[in-house]
């Protein structure tokens, strides 16, 4: 897979492609919290209040995949971003920082079905990657009001602070954009891929 850089900044993609072996499981976690609730009484007067109760139920799917090369893959996939059968085959883009253990599981291809589903947006993927940080930018633009504000001319300040910032995220935006037509093109390059079951 083509590697995305930018800025002297690298994001490392690989593929593991296979086909969805049975044992396909949904999993549903419901978490439920209370808060709030009390009150006081004293000699017959007072006051009570019901605790509020909220539930948050999530999704997972799990199963696995027989990669080429005869390796079993587990997969979990939180929510219900994708629908995978036995016997799919389906490709896993995933992303890693050159210098880091670790990689983000960014997307699936089902070339079954011929449909993505993307798990990281690229604004999240540059963030991750370190691609895009405000940070750093936000202490140069901190660097940049403090002069202005010790001769107490604290206004001024604002004017160099809000021109760092723009010209930041106009470039962080710019390589967002440059990440996402990246993806695009992964995403047409596993797509041309045909199932081989088919």
């Amino acid at each position: 897979m083509e590697d995305f850089v930018s800025n002297g900044h690298v994001v490392k993609f690989s593929v593991e492609s296979g086909r969805v072996l049975p044992g396909h499981q949904k999993i549903s976690k419901t978490h439920v919290s209370s808060s709030g609730g009390g009150g006081y009484l004293h000699q017959g007067s007072g006051f009570v209040d019901a605790p509020k109760i909220t539930s948050t139920t999530t999704t997972e799917q799990e199963f696995w995949l027989l990669a080429d090369g005869g390796r079993q893959v587990p997969v979990r996939i939180d929510g219900d971003a994708m629908a995978v059968n036995v016997d799919q085959e389906i490709s896993l883009l995933h992303a890693r920082h050159p210098t880091k253990d670790g990689q983000w599981l960014v997307g699936i291809v089902n070339h079954s079905a011929r449909t993505t589903a993307w798990l990281l947006t690229p604004l999240a993927l540059a963030g991750g990657a370190g691609l895009v940080g405000w940070w750093r930018v936000s202490f140069v633009a901190l660097l940049s009001f403090l002069p202005f504000s010790l001769v107490n001319l604290w206004a001024l300040g604002f004017v160099p602070a809000g021109v760092i910032l723009f010209r930041h995220f106009k470039k962080e935006r710019a390589i967002v954009v440059s990440l996402a037509k990246h993806l695009g093109r992964l995403e047409q390059s596993l797509m041309a891929r045909p199932p081989r079951n088919a």
